[in-house]
């Protein structure tokens, strides 16, 4: 059971993968790579610009918080603590936190001469390809900017360049996708803080690269192709930095190369805003939290200042109707009121790691606040939170019992992928938005699950599913309702109330043998759990079986 398994997670994955993964985990390379000789910082270099970086606390006696676990630091800086998790090591050894305002020069200067004895090369956390990559922008950032530029810490140039010969040697070619994009943008922006033969080598390769991997990533729609919101802003976030230092270093960069950016990062940012909700925050499918990616305040701020991409913003994408089709999201638009529904491909063939099983699933929003929410992210771990967040149970969307849409196992792992049909959204006469979405998942893919929905923003909300199995099977369909609100049931009716104990929607149901309500989790940060209320509806199903919700609006 679990070679069969196995190999139906890597009978996907590129032969180069595989190849590159035999390299790394077999032969263990690199196990060394020399520090470059006689480097410097090249000269007349402007400051390089980044996005601001999510809030970190930093005060009294330092205190650090990440995932929502903080930490007190005192004398030992915990790079290699095993009590915290990889992810909050990974966040301490990406040096994000440096460009806070709160963090005095001072503090500063102590805590990366303390990363530069207690992390030699190679050792631990911080020489993973991944934090690697975020450090060595993060670094040449501060290498670049004033007045370290004009008298740096010698030990720090020569730290920064053993990285990124490092980088250089043990790209993520065998795990690809936003690893790999940020592989490659990190070697262009330490082959623009170095000088000389070895800054070219590294900026040329990064040029190819991150234009290669622009390219490959980005769906006809504007959607990175890992179909998770998050990760579609933090891919952004690279390409607007790269053309950032592109437009103040322009003889280092092709035009075509500037051009072909352009044009992806124009669409990215029209696809992040068409999947904004009214509070400007991403919708949560797939791997996908707050506080995470960059807000879109900073984005659009951002490529409007410094990367010549204004005018993205809500006229830009007037349409009611969201269709998106190549990354599988469709909804309506409507002041605020918000619907939106995915019926897209995990993710990538060979990397659908941030994929979940939300396949015909729906997220909510109703006077601008979210209604019907999905799960959010707790942890990367091979959790019990973890699996929950990536089960269809998590989602608004139907289950069947002992088993899932796709083979979701391990932490980031996926075996047999459920097969997505065709789907289609229009709008009836300019006020009613229809959609009809299938997929062919479960035991084998031979379960087919149908959904058509019709809603009338601020109104109604009509959700009818469909559900034919080769035998008998017990399924389940819900609603998760969001934090703020609370679930009263009368007379067979589910009505939704807010914190002052007013009607905000009525729920009824048909086709199912009970409806119950059943307490949920929402992960809206990392490290943050929250109970919720979930109406569930639970049918058995002989072979084919009709049933749904019918939700009004106050």
């Amino acid at each position: 059971m679990a070679i069969a398994r196995l190999w139906r997670t890597l009978s996907h994955l590129k032969p180069s993968q595989l190849g590159y993964l035999f390299v790394r985990r077999v032969l263990r390379h690199p196990r060394s790579v020399a520090a470059p000789k006689q480097v410097d910082l090249r000269s007349n270099l402007k400051p390089l610009k980044l996005v601001p970086a999510a809030p970190v606390v930093f005060d009294g006696p330092l205190r650090v918080r990440f995932l929502n676990v903080e930490r007190l630091i005192d004398e030992e800086i915990p790079w290699h603590e095993a009590g915290l998790s990889k992810l909050w090591r990974y966040n301490l050894h990406y040096f994000e936190w440096h460009r806070q305002a709160a963090l005095d020069a001072g503090l500063r200067d102590r805590l990366i001469a303390d990363w530069l004895v207690r992390n030699p090369p190679g050792v631990g956390d911080g020489w993973e390809p991944y934090p690697l990559s975020l450090r060595l922008v993060n670094w040449a950032a501060l290498l670049s900017a004033s007045p370290v530029q004009t008298n740096p810490q010698r030990e720090w140039v020569e730290s920064f360049a053993h990285q990124a010969a490092w980088l250089a040697a043990s790209v993520e070619y065998h795990v690809q996708a936003n690893h790999l994009f940020e592989n490659a943008k990190a070697l262009v922006f330490a082959g623009l803080v170095l000088d000389g033969p070895f800054g070219k080598l590294l900026l040329e390769k990064g040029l190819a690269l991150t234009l290669r991997e622009a390219r490959a990533q980005h769906l006809s729609d504007g959607g990175h192709f890992e179909r998770s919101p998050m990760y579609h802003d933090i891919v952004l976030r690279g390409l607007l930095e790269l053309l950032a230092a592109a437009r103040d270093h322009s003889a280092l960069f092709p035009s075509a190369w500037v051009a072909d950016i352009s044009e992806i990062a124009e669409r990215a940012l029209k696809w992040s805003l068409m999947m904004r909700m009214p509070d400007q925050e991403i919708a949560l499918f797939n791997d996908a939290a707050f506080g995470v990616a960059p807000s879109w305040s900073d984005i659009q701020d951002f490529a409007d200042r410094y990367c010549g991409l204004a005018g993205i913003d809500s006229s830009s994408t007037s349409s009611p109707l969201l269709v998106l089709p190549a990354s599988g999201y469709f909804g309506a638009i409507l002041d605020q009121e918000r619907l939106v529904i995915d019926c897209g491909d995990l993710g990538p063939a060979y990397q659908p790691g941030h994929g979940h099983c939300d396949l015909l699933s729906f997220e909510c929003v109703h006077q601008g606040q979210r209604l019907f929410i999905g799960a959010g992210n707790y942890d990367y771990l091979d959790s019990p939170e973890r699996g929950y967040a990536r089960s269809s149970a998590a989602r608004n969307t139907v289950s069947l019992e002992n088993d899932e849409q796709s083979e979701l196992w391990g932490a980031f792992r996926v075996g047999r992928r459920a097969l997505v049909g065709a789907a289609e959204a229009r709008l009836v006469q300019g006020e009613r938005f229809s959609f009809k979405g299938e997929y062919r998942g479960f035991s084998e893919n031979k379960v087919c699950h149908r959904r058509m929905i019709n809603y009338r923003a601020g109104a109604e909300l009509e959700i009818n599913d469909e559900l034919n199995a080769p035998t008998a099977v017990n399924a389940s369909t819900r609603l998760r309702i969001g934090p703020q609100f609370q679930l009263r049931h009368e007379h067979g009716t589910f009505t939704v109330v807010d914190a002052q104990g007013q009607g905000v929607a009525s729920i009824d149901h048909y086709g199912m043998e009970r409806v119950d309500i059943e307490q949920g989790w929402y992960f809206p940060e990392f490290g943050l759990k929250q109970k919720i209320e979930v109406v569930l509806g639970q049918i058995t199903v002989p072979t084919t079986r009709l049933f749904g919700w019918r939700i009004s609006f106050n």
